[in-house]
């Protein structure tokens, strides 16, 4: 579809759509949306969901309490916008795939690249967002009141560039829902942030479970934090290794209130800080490490 004068490219409200496989592309040239879900309920079996949405001045794709289901099939959500990329808002975002791959990638201008509050669960396949964004965070995940990432063995790859943030991982109103689990597959997130006060990488007070998998943080911000944990957030694996790299000004890694532990894998820990009035490479306080093997 293609919208002006002010409207989205495809709009969809209140209503349900299920089929074999799904394909949306819009765009709109003037203030809307490129392709705008509200209250939409889209289901592909074993097919496979496919969005694109582009806009100059508003958001690529935006959904708002919007649930996306396949039975194996892969889900790809792409949104380009001159505001946020992808914009899933709202308390009750659900994108489930069953087995399929799940891929998110937003590219923001004023706003965020890939903004998602809500639930995502591949059930065995991977999942990969990528957020890019000109003025703001790259990738912000979680917030609202229930959001979570599982993927049951599947991967899980975070990535974003962006100025006042690369990656956050925010937790959410209920506590339940503040994990992201890759029930033994990798998980690797990977932040820049180019402002001063900048955090690459920022996991707030959600939990990273890697169980058998490795769970890899690398985070740059040259004029800020490589890496902050804070307000409670742990990285935990069962046999996985855990990695932490983080390059900024005052603290390249910076655990301030978070906590490290592990069954038996190993724990690597490196921080460059590179300004002249640099305080440490690495600064660990609250719980701190664990581990038992």
């Amino acid at each position: 579809g293609l919208g002006a004068g002010d409207t989205s490219g495809v709009i969809a409200l209140n209503s349900q759509l299920v089929a074999g496989g799904v394909s949306i592309d819009g765009t709109a040239e003037d203030g809307g949306d490129g392709v705008n879900l509200y209250y939409v309920d889209i289901g592909a079996g074993l097919g496979d969901v496919i969005i694109d949405g582009q806009s100059l001045d508003g958001d690529g794709l935006y959904a708002y309490s919007s649930n996306i289901v396949t039975a194996g099939g892969d889900i790809s959500l792409t949104g380009i916008g001159g505001a946020q990329g992808v914009d899933f808002d709202g308390d009750s975002n659900q994108v489930y795939s069953y087995g399929g791959d799940i891929l998110v990638r937003g590219d923001g201008g004023t706003g965020v690249g890939v903004y998602f509050s809500g639930q995502v669960n591949s059930d065995g396949g991977d999942i990969t967002m990528y957020g890019l964004s000109a003025a703001a965070i790259g990738l912000d995940f979680g917030g609202g009141y229930y959001s979570g990432m599982v993927s049951d063995g599947g991967d899980i790859v975070l990535t974003g560039i962006g100025v006042t943030g690369g990656v956050q991982l925010q937790d959410s109103a209920f506590g339940a829902g503040n994990v992201i689990d890759s029930a033994g597959g990798a998980i690797t997130v990977a932040g820049n942030a180019s402002a001063p006060d900048g955090i690459g990488v920022y996991p707030s007070g959600v939990d990273l479970i890697g169980g058998a998998g490795d769970v890899t943080l690398t985070g740059v911000a040259p004029l800020g934090i490589g890496i902050l944990l804070a307000n409670g957030a742990s990285i935990s694996t069962t046999t996985g290794a855990i990695s932490l790299y983080g390059t900024g000004a005052d603290f390249g890694l910076d655990i301030t209130d978070g906590a490290l532990d592990t069954d038996s894998g190993d724990i690597t820990l490196e921080g460059t800080a590179t300004a002249a009035t640099a305080i440490a490479g690495v600064r660990v306080t609250g719980d701190g490490l664990t581990t038992n093997g």
